[in-house]
């Protein structure tokens, strides 16, 4: 991090504490007398559960008030004047960041009997104030949705495309990672997981996103969780479904005072609870049959997986397999998942003015991964992942400024400024995941332990003439040439049990058939298993019994963040419209360490035996010695005897301490061998080793990393200190090993906004203004296509023989050859030459991605450059010091990261062109860091993380694609336009147009002609854009029916769906094409329905009565979602492949990319449930009304017509269920080549029947839940 970059990031964590949004919403309006004239100095309040919350404003000179900020909530809220009665609304719905609009039409007491007029306050169809898309779904509605999924719950609101129940959301045609979750304002990574009773309300913002929120170009979902209640309460829910796959879940909730006020017995402190645990057989079941083997043919199969064939070759059992073997299985085996999570806050009324809400959430899972390729044969080994993720907050709001409150001799606030308050929160997350074998654990040597082999070994001679002796003597006689192998004996281990079983049986075999083995090379070739390795692979279609699993990956994200704002409003007076501007203003600052360890374990075994006595692999023939009854006579001891042809002589082995590494040396002290003893490595104990065994230079493998680290050691431990990325060149332990630290990624988030929404008359704007800054806060290439230091133009004006002189200044006049630069090169160009260390002349110049010949002519790409030299363009090189030498200085090549600052206006505007119809509209532009993907073994990708090992592995990774610590932001810029207009009084119609216009994307990226090798890695370099409209038809609860209806039509194309589309492409073919296509997720049409039926009690019931008088159906609903799509789409291929075989293959594009699409989706979810009431006899002296309890019954089915939907196609044929390879005249050679071609057609067609092709099948639930 530069001085600048610090002290920027010092003032931003100084002035904002640290980040979160504020979350609050508004409630405003007029108090008006009979004639429709202002009441001054009215009281308003804020009340919760009977009693005032303290919550409270007066109206201004004009009747106006406003109370802000308010939690996002229900409240009734009460207007106060004197000689009027009191009027109540009930149940007034407060939503955050947005502003609820309550007019109370104040009557005279002496007109009415009751001191007190209720009334339940409904949403209004049109809301003035209304100027984004978002869509808020309450508590009351989220407990009636046929789902506890949020995602889900989100896929309700038109544009957002989801594929299947629980899935990622696509918003608006965005990619998935855009879409950003906050729960009470903290910024999570990922998706939330918390108790949905623990919910108040979803907030889906889709357009129109206001100034506070940033870092998302799609879409915005905000979770605001439960507060404390005024009077005690809780609940308990159980779940569990009804079929096979068997889903059981069980909650709890508690709110309530903790401490009152003793005077006003208002609640000082109150808190709200609630935990949920839930265990999943199969959490992610399949629509279609799945195959396992017989379970006594399968038991078999693991303790016996070799036969001898009628020809006495040894074969895999598992290649003789067919359907008859197989039965049909609806679970996926040994993928049980276990999930607890929790939710708490409390709130503190500190005083009239100032609140204090401290509270958060935490997740754990624990659950077996399914490999699909594991299912058949091998799904106990299965690994486990568990997760851990927990967030907290606190968040302090003041109220400023005097408060009107009637008190005679108070002062009473006119001032046009009112409404001022600012709110503090910060907030902070971690995230833990871990994947390993249950079994095995961080027991690194125990994943590949067959058993023990003890290797005997033996002198090998040859007969030599002349052979010339330590003093010259020349003798003809047998002569030791080396040592070989002569016999292997193995002990099975329990550790790895089904493994061990491919050994032991080879070698029973072997014995059975007399035959010898001398050496672990025989025991390799044939099917047996040595320690670090896994059994074959039945016709590369499912992995065999006893497969261990390869990998240990442990994450880890901490994420600290913090934020104050502030609001105040500016009143017009005299004014008897609402006439205001709301000022809000905000910074932000945060802070993430990225961590992340990963091994291969079965490797270790692998580099355990090259490692071993590298240091005594040549004979010291410098002291021969013979054998004289059995006992060694050397030649250096002087008394060496006469030799005759038919003896031998024999030589100790060679210690050559320069070759002895480290692993070596450690693992001698370890068992206490000589250095000159040969150690039988895969003889020894399983309890002899660990990692710390070897050096991290071993542990890299010379660029195959059995170990991988970023924020730990080389062995596990998390490293805290501090780092500087020269470091992993400069650091070494006491015994001179480099250490090779890398550091934890740290990027820093800040963030400044203003925005002003304002009120004249029927319009409202809100006119924003944000400013980003994203600092990654690593080292970046000066240069991406040269990973060595360079010259450029302005450097130096003559070529030099680089490996003469370090330094350009120390050149002598005589050996300088002095080039002139075409005009039009400017001083920061790169010099390319005809010999990067040596340059005669020049070859050509470059400035970023534009190259020019050596007289200055613009080139199309550097391909005509790097044919004068080979292939490879040659910069002139600042010395002879590659990236693994040991001087190498990293300052030459790298850079700090060089952070970017991002402008964001945001305009929303509406106008109510009558009460009854509202014209909006919002233009925006988003930007969004580079964001971590979930990869294999739930490993976590980051795209930016710029480790060293990248390039000092550059060679060796070859065609993998590496971090890009230079990323830069993605950008959205978003256009809208609707009209809604109300039909009558309980439904309203909303139509809208949107483009979005996505820039700057992530993809895949070859870098051709990079020095010293072309890479892949990512760019900025992708783009797109979406155009659809939005039919919106709301219809509010009439008698008994409400319903909300979507269709959205939209057509989103870009040049990458992910930033792993061009891969493939530019691995094939090296050209990063910018053709534009749909995007994978491209669903055309997207509709959704939501019907909710549902009868009330009392006198409010409509229902059936029984005979007696009974309301049958009071307090029954039904609700039912109706979801379709039109499908996605997918490029078709033109020639047949083996697609479920183990290894890829080319194909031929048929057609258009994304050219061809699936057919439509259809999904019915619903909930039937019915409510009562208890209530307990109350005693006759008790005050207050009777004790009670309230329960639910409810039945919940998702796909409740058990649609097959297709989610993915085979490409050649465009079906889900075959893929044409076993037709194609292509497999019948591979067919019939096989050990049993009736197994292999038929594991093959087990294999193509794959239950990711297919949406959820119908699942049903059984719920009670319980409440007081």
């Amino acid at each position: 991090m530069t001085m600048r970059s610090l002290h920027i990031s010092i003032f931003l964590l100084c002035v904002s504490v640290i980040s979160a949004f504020a979350q609050g919403g508004e409630v405003s309006g007029r108090v008006t007398d009979e004639f429709g004239d202002g009441l001054p100095y009215a009281d308003v309040l804020i009340v919760v559960d009977g009693v005032a919350s303290g919550q409270s404003a007066q109206t201004n000179m004009d009747g106006f008030y406003s109370i802000k900020p308010l939690t996002p909530g229900n409240y009734d809220v009460e207007a106060q004047y004197l000689g009027y009665a009191n009027l109540v609304q009930r149940g007034v719905v407060v939503k955050n960041d947005q502003t609820t609009y309550i007019d109370f039409p104040m009557t005279s007491a002496e007109d009415v009997l009751e001191d007190v007029i209720i009334i339940d306050y409904k949403v209004p169809l049109i809301d003035p104030g209304e100027t984004s898309s978002k869509q808020t779904v309450l508590a009351a509605d989220i407990k009636d949705l046929a789902t506890r999924d949020i995602a889900s719950i989100a896929a309700t609101t038109a544009g957002v495309y989801q594929a299947d129940e629980g899935g990622g959301l696509n918003v608006r045609g965005g990619r998935g990672d855009a879409v950003v979750y906050y729960v009470d304002g903290i910024r999570i990574t990922g998706s939330p997981n918390i108790p949905i009773n623990s919910v108040e309300q979803i907030d889906i913002i889709t357009g129109g996103v206001p100034a506070r929120y940033g870092d998302a170009t799609s879409g915005v979902i905000n979770v605001t969780t439960k507060g404390a209640r005024e009077t005690f309460s809780g609940g308990i829910e159980a779940r569990s479904s009804l079929d096979v796959w068997r889903d059981d879940l069980v909650n709890m909730n508690f709110s309530g005072p903790l401490l009152r006020n003793k005077a006003t017995g208002k609640p000082i402190v109150g808190f709200f609870f609630a935990g949920e645990y839930r265990r999943r057989l199969d959490p992610n079941p399949s629509a279609i049959d799945l195959y396992k083997v017989k379970d006594d043919l399968f038991a078999d199969l693991q303790n016996t997986p070799l036969f001898i064939d009628s020809l006495g070759n040894i074969q895999v059992r598992a290649e003789t397999l067919t359907f008859d073997d197989l039965e049909v299985n609806r679970i996926r085996r040994n993928t049980t998942s276990n999930t607890a999570t929790g939710s708490a806050r409390f709130d503190f009324n500190l005083s009239q003015n100032m609140f204090l809400a401290v509270g958060g959430n935490f997740n754990y899972s624990l659950g077996r991964s399914w490999i699909e390729e594991y299912s058949l044969l091998n799904p106990e080994n299965n690994p486990q992942t568990r997760t851990y993720n927990y967030k907290g907050f606190a968040r302090f709001t003041h109220n400023l400024g005097k408060r009107n409150t009637g008190i005679e001799g108070e002062e009473r606030n006119n001032s046009i400024f009112q409404n001022a308050f600012y709110q503090v929160q910060v907030d902070y997350e971690k995230l833990n995941v871990l994947t390993e074998d249950d079994s095995h654990q961080d027991r690194y040597f125990d994943y590949g332990y067959i058993g023990e082999f003890q290797t005997a070994q033996a002198p090998s001679v040859a007969y030599q003439s002349g052979f010339a002796g330590p003093s010259g003597e020349s003798w003809d006689l047998y002569v030791q040439n080396g040592f070989t192998d002569t016999a292997v004996t193995f002990n099975s281990s329990l550790v790895n049990e089904r493994g061990a079983n491919y050994t032991s049986q080879w070698f029973y075999y072997m014995d059975s058939m007399g035959t010898s083995v001398t050496d672990l090379n025989q025991v390799q070739s044939g099917l047996a298993l040595i320690n670090g390795e896994r059994a074959e692979i039945p016709y590369s279609l499912w992995y065999n019994t006893g497969r261990q699993y390869n990998g240990y990956f442990t994450s880890e994200i901490d994420q600290f963040r913090g934020q104050i704002t502030g609001s105040f409003d500016i009143v017009k007076r005299g004014s008897d419209t609402r006439n205001k501007h709301a000022i809000s203003f905000g910074a932000e600052f945060q802070q993430q360490a990225t961590r992340s360890f990963s091994v291969s374990p079965l490797s270790l075994w692998d580099i355990a035996r090259l490692q071993a006595n590298s240091h005594i692999q040549s004979l010291d023939e410098s002291n021969p010695y013979v054998l004289v009854d059995g006992e060694r006579v050397y030649y250096q001891d002087g008394n060496f005897p006469d030799l005759y042809f038919q003896d031998t002589i024999y030589f100790d082995r060679l210690v050559d301490s320069d070759a002895q590494s480290v692993f070596d040396q450690r693992l001698r002290e370890r068992i206490g061998a000589a250095d000159n003893e040969l150690i039988d490595v895969f003889a020894l104990p399983l309890e002899t080793f660990s990692l710390d065994l070897f050096s991290p230079d071993e542990l890299l493998n010379s660029g195959s990393p059995v170990v991988q680290w970023q924020g730990y050691d080389a062995y596990g431990n998390r490293f805290n200190e501090p780092w500087k990325f020269e470091d992993f060149w400069k650091k070494r332990d006491a015994e001179g090993n480099y250490l090779r630290p890398i550091g934890a990624y740290r990027p820093t988030y800040g963030a400044f906004f203003i925005e002003d929404k304002f009120q004249l008359k029927d319009l409202t704007f809100r006119i924003g203004l944000r400013i980003d800054r994203y600092d990654l806060n690593q080292a970046v290439l000066r240069d991406p296509l040269i990973v060595e230091g360079f010259q450029s133009v302005g450097d130096v004006n003559y070529l030099y023989n680089v490996t003469n002189y370090a330094n350009a200044a120390d050149v002598p006049e005589s050996e300088r050859t002095y080039i002139t630069h075409p005009g039009n090169i400017a001083s920061d160009y790169v010099i390319y030459v005809d010999n990067a260390l040596n340059p005669t002349s020049v070859t050509g110049y470059r400035n970023g991605d534009v190259w020019y010949n050596a007289e200055g002519v613009e080139l199309a790409d550097g391909n005509a450059i790097a044919l004068q030299t080979g292939g490879t363009p040659q910069p002139f090189l600042t010395d002879t010091l590659g990236i693994k030498d040991p001087g190498f200085d990293p300052n030459s090549t790298f850079d700090d990261y060089d952070p970017e600052y991002v402008f964001m206006p945001r305009l929303q505007f509406s106008f109510n062109i009558t009460d009854k119809a509202l014209f909006f509209a919002h233009y925006d532009v988003l930007t969004q860091g580079p964001q971590a993907r979930i990869g294999g073994s739930n490993s976590l990708i980051q795209r930016a993380t710029g480790s060293p090992l990248n390039y000092y592995f550059l060679e060796e990774f070859g065609g993998s694609p590496i971090a890009n610590p230079a990323i830069r932001p993605e950008t959205t810029v978003d256009f809208q336009v609707g009209f809604k207009q109300k039909l009558t009084n309980s439904s309203a119609f909303t139509i809208s147009a949107y483009f979005k216009e996505f820039k700057n994307q992530v993809q895949i990226k070859q870098l051709n002609n990079a020095y010293p090798q072309t890479y892949f890695s990512y760019a900025n370099i992708d783009f797109g854009n979406t155009k659809g409209f939005d039919f919106v038809y709301d219809l509010r609860r009439t008698r008994n029916f409400k319903a909300s209806a979507s269709y959205t039509l939209q057509f989103a194309e870009g040049s990458g769906s992910d930033d792993q589309t061009q891969l493939q492409v530019v691995q094939n073919t090296g050209i990063n094409f910018r053709t534009v296509a749909p995007l994978d997720y491209d669903a055309r049409h997207l509709m959704n329905l939501v019907v909710d039926y549902r009868f009330a009690d009392g006198r409010d019931y409509n229902g059936p009565v029984s005979k007696g008088g009974k309301q049958i159906l009071s307090n029954t609903g039904l609700n039912i979602r109706v979801n379709a799509n039109s499908g996605t789409p997918y490029t078709q291929i033109e020639n047949p492949i083996a697609t479920r075989q183990i290894g890829g293959q080319r194909v031929t594009t048929a057609g258009y990319i994304n050219g061809s699409r699936i057919g439509w989706n259809f999904r019915v979810d619903l909930k039937l449930d019915k409510s009562f009431t208890i209530k307990f006899k109350q005693k006759d002296d008790a005050e207050g009304p009777a004790k009670s309890m309230y329960f639910n019954a409810y039945v919940m089915a998702q796909n409740v017509l058990g649609t097959l939907n297709v989610r993915n196609v085979y490409r050649y044929t465009g079906s889900a269920t075959e893929d044409g390879w076993l037709q194609s005249p292509e497999a019948q050679t591979v067919i019939n080549s096989s050990v049993s071609p009736d197994s292999y057609r038929d594991l093959y067609s087990a294999s193509v029947n794959r239950p990711g092709n297919f949406t959820l099948p119908r699942r049903i639930f059984l719920g009670l839940s319980m409440n007081f």
